[in-house]
């Protein structure tokens, strides 16, 4: 499971990233929108980094609902928050289940 959230959260990180410059320009946004999707790539970065804590998935869910929720100072976050959410949800659904299926082939100690 830590693999797999790991990634999204990473890719996720440089899709806000380079969201900045298209918020800024494009979007005619003030420079705190730029700021705050900088914090939001940030903490993209750095909570993979927290994925043995009990706090990570949880914390990984309030990510996804504020870059959802920052489409409202640029339209396609939405979207892109959206697929986000649902990258996270697949991630955490399909690492659970791997994890359960490689629990029950591994030998008995």
């Amino acid at each position: 499971m830590r693999v797999l959230t790991s990634a999204v959260l990473v890719m996720e990180a440089i899709m806000l990233g380079l969201a900045i410059p298209v918020a800024l320009v494009a979007g005619g946004q003030p420079a705190a929108v730029g700021w705050l999707l900088g914090a939001l790539a940030l903490v993209a970065l750095l909570l993979p980094g927290f994925a043995t804590r009990p706090f990570y998935v949880p914390a990984g869910w309030v990510l996804q609902v504020v870059v959802i929720a920052s489409g409202v100072f640029t339209a396609y976050l939405f979207v892109l928050g959206g697929i986000f959410a649902a990258l996270w949800w697949a991630a955490l659904h399909l690492g659970r289940r791997a994890e359960a299926i490689r629990a029950q082939q591994a030998p008995p100690a």
